[in-house]
């Protein structure tokens, strides 16, 4: 996963250009030399060379070598306990994760649970049926959103995957069903979970195909609010339509979230789909607070894991920006984009009300993760991360015109930014749960990388110290996360990114450090040089 991670921020950085000096990506060949250069070090980072990428020896994933093999895996006709299932059920949609991620209606799984455990015969259990209950366990296992929930028991996470992967033949090539969808687009956020996001980009493929078919893109004629409790409910065709919409929105912001992580174009058209929100994700920030738990009887309205006038934003802000058509715009043109896309971030935040809209950098300090939820500053999180990505296409314009010619502000609010999102990241580290973590885990990498190339452009700059604290916090924060992972896979992995983030930090600082003697060296040959004229007077 580490790697995996690494290699995605490492295109990251040559897509934007953000990570570059002069005219070449900072993790090229060229770039390392340059780094070397402004450091002093010739060690440490060659060993993340992209191009060297085939000499690392990362341990394979388990759940891969399945896929890998010339033979499907074999299939267990048996499902998990029922008590387990019931268990995480009540766990999951008690916990604002079931907002977040409404990707099992509660109403519709119990009875499927007690469809599938009342069924005599094992080998008459429907696939997609058998499948999502696998998946389930281990989705809900892995996206709790706080460490601080209750301690379920044990699940066997590879053989529940294994089986889902052995299922999916079926599922794609049998009637597609609602159920269907279910499985599939939680396995696909099992593995964007998991930091890999090329098996994810193929399972979020087919569930766009299951979407259009099901007619989860087209909203109902008829009003559809969030239905209430009752299993007479599940049969409703609007309580139907709601769960459908809900699915088409999860399928939704995962197509633009994997264009802003790898760059491919989005499955999605726009145009082909309505995009009016849901009446009752519209009403949530209407009050002064945001639901603590949902009303007595029904189930929790719709979160989901970002906002979603935000993620209409970061399409625009990939599709006028990186896109490759972007990549090719004039310079006019591209400033007239970043300013725009400006406006529209600062429009978007007017519109969230005080309390929970994010705050003004150098203004205020980061809020208490205990005063605020957690999955509010998520959400500032991904609004600083947007500044960043908007303002890091500026550098495109200095390198291309050889001139910064104002774009100087423009600059410094994507560092400023990417400070503000580790500081961010690191108020709620000690809250958030490793699964929202390797969610958002491209940001703070993404931050740690665009303030190193700053730092190194000048090291003596008077924001010098604030970056080297910056990268010094990131490094922590992974550190921290090591010591919570719960798996050796996940500890390897993380470690890599960890090792990655320490290696910045050191170089650094041994970039201050030469830049400091390099000035302390011009200092003493000046004033030699004027003793010199003072003894020939």
């Amino acid at each position: 996963m580490g790697c995996l991670l690494l290699q995605q921020q490492l295109w990251a950085c040559e897509l934007s250009d953000l990570a570059s000096a002069g005219t070449f990506p900072l993790f090229s060949r060229r770039g390392l030399k340059w780094i070397e250069s402004r450091t002093g070090d010739p060690l440490g980072l060659n060993a993340f060379d992209p191009q060297l990428e085939t000499r690392l020896d990362f341990p394979p994933w388990p759940i891969h070598q399945s896929l890998r093999s010339r033979a499907c895996p074999s299939v267990t006709h048996t499902l998990p306990p029922r008590d387990l299932v019931e268990q995480y059920a009540n766990a999951h949609f008690s916990s604002i994760m079931h907002g977040i991620a409404p990707l099992v209606d509660p109403v519709r799984f119990n009875r499927m649970v007690d469809l599938v455990y009342s069924t005599p015969t094992e080998m008459f259990y429907s696939p997609d049926c058998k499948a999502c209950i696998h998946i389930f366990l281990v989705f809900a296992a892995n996206v709790e959103i706080s460490q601080l929930g209750p301690a379920l028991d044990p699940i066997d996470e590879d053989a529940c995957v294994q089986t889902t992967l052995a299922l999916l033949p079926e599922i794609l090539g049998g009637r597609w069903t609602i159920t269907g969808l279910e499985a599939v687009l939680m396995l696909a956020a099992y593995y964007a979970i998991r930091g890999n996001l090329q098996f994810c980009e193929a399972l979020h493929a087919d569930a766009v195909r299951m979407v259009f078919a099901l007619g989860c893109h087209i909203r109902p004629t008829e009003s559809v609010d969030s239905p209430e409790s009752s299993p007479k409910s599940a049969d409703s065709p609007s309580w139907c339509d709601s769960h459908l919409r809900n699915l088409f929105w999860m399928c939704y912001l995962m197509d633009k979230f994997i264009p802003q992580r790898t760059g491919h174009p989005p499955c999605i058209r726009d145009d082909m789909c309505d995009l009016d929100p849901p009446t009752s994700y519209l009403n949530q920030f209407s009050s002064l607070e945001l639901p603590i738990e949902p009303e007595s009887g029904k189930q929790w309205p719709p979160l989901f894991p970002t906002n979603l006038g935000l993620a209409f934003i970061k399409d625009r802000i990939f599709n006028r920006l990186f896109s490759p058509r972007a990549m090719k715009i004039s310079d006019a043109e591209l400033l007239k984009n970043i300013r725009e896309l400006d406006e529209e971030l600062e429009a978007w935040k007017s519109m969230i009300p005080p309390q929970f809209r994010p705050h003004n950098t150098r203004i205020e300090p980061i809020p208490n993760p205990i005063e605020l939820s957690v999955h509010v500053l998520l959400l500032h999180i991904e609004y600083y991360h947007c500044v960043a990505w908007v303002h890091s296409a500026s550098v495109r314009y200095r390198r291309l015109s050889g001139t910064e010619r104002g774009i100087e502000s423009s600059i410094a609010l994507c560092v400023e930014a990417s400070r503000i999102t580790i500081a961010y990241l690191a108020a709620i580290q000690h809250v958030v749960g490793l699964g929202p973590f390797w969610i958002i885990t491209y940001h703070p990498l993404s931050s740690v990388v665009t303030i190193f190339n700053h730092l190194l452009q000048d090291p003596l700059a008077p924001d010098a110290a604030k970056d080297l604290h910056a990268i010094k916090c990131a490094s922590d924060v992974f550190a921290t996360f090591l010591e919570r992972s719960p798996t050796g896979r996940e500890t390897y992995h993380l470690e890599v990114v960890k090792d990655f983030v320490q290696e910045l930090s050191r170089l650094a600082n041994c970039a201050l450090q030469k830049a400091l003697e390099e000035r302390n060296a011009v200092g003493h040959s000046k004033n030699n040089g004027n003793s010199t004229l003072q003894s020939q007077a």
